[in-house]
């Protein structure tokens, strides 16, 4: 096992002196700054165009309803310099957003089974969808390292009943996006691209839980009951 030379550990407490530095240098900045309009962001959803569509879901109408239960619907944040990652910051400013994100969601979910063959509006399913929760964080990596890193966490709760039935789905669901900030990219631009991934992302994790595409379709008539009028002949008129 190689000795750690005393010039080694001389030069290697400078780079962590240094790093420290530039965080508390971060810091102050945004110190500096705690008396400014929250940071704006707008928030996006592309549907992926790529997907299967779903065998029988033709036979499915579902009405989508979308509730936004945080307290603080504006803000979607903070940006600032975490102490320790996940547990607070020195100082922040709060990331804010004029985005209807109930409408955004919906919108989202609505797209995303269109393209997989359902039908929209009232019928057969229920599908109601509370947004519990919607975060993104830009911060430093850890104390000693400040590599700037964009975090977004996106929860929601799932229920899916139908006319005569509840309860065929409930599920808490929820994306996730973690990434460096690239070099030369604003803030802003940073925390969109993270906030936005997280809606992709929780978006996609519902759509492809089978156990709720299955609700679905357990609303849906019965493939043997069309069959059987399909193949019921036509009663001949009394001579």
């Amino acid at each position: 096992m190689r000795t750690i030379t005393r010039f080694e550990e001389m030069n290697l407490t400078a780079t962590q002196a240094l790093k420290r530095i530039r965080v508390l240098a971060i810091a102050a900045a945004i110190a500096a700054c705690g008396s400014r309009p929250p940071l704006p962001v707008s928030l996006t959803y592309s549907p992926d165009p790529s997907v299967a569509t779903v065998p029988a879901a033709e036979r499915v109408h579902v009405e989508v309803t979308v509730n936004d239960d945080r307290q603080n619907k504006n803000t979607v944040g903070v940006f600032g310099v975490d102490v320790t990652p996940g547990k607070g910051f020195l100082s922040g400013v709060p990331i804010a957003t004029n985005d209807d994100l109930a409408k955004l969601i919906r919108s989202a979910i609505q797209s995303e089974l269109s393209n997989r063959g359902f039908e929209l509006g009232p019928g057969n399913a229920r599908v109601v969808v509370d947004l519990k929760g919607i975060e993104g964080k830009l911060g430093n990596d850890s104390f000693i390292n400040p590599r700037l890193i964009a975090r977004a966490m996106v929860v929601m709760q799932v229920e899916v009943a139908s006319s005569s039935r509840n309860g065929l789905y409930s599920k808490g669901i929820d994306g996730k996006d973690i990434s460096t900030v690239k070099k030369g990219e604003t803030a802003s631009s940073a925390l969109e691209r993270a906030l936005n991934y997280a809606i992709d992302d929780a978006v996609r994790n519902l759509m492809a839980d089978r156990e709720f595409i299955d609700a679905l379709l357990a609303t849906g008539k019965p493939v043997t009951a069309i069959q059987a009028t399909a193949a019921s002949p036509t009663p001949l008129a009394s001579p």
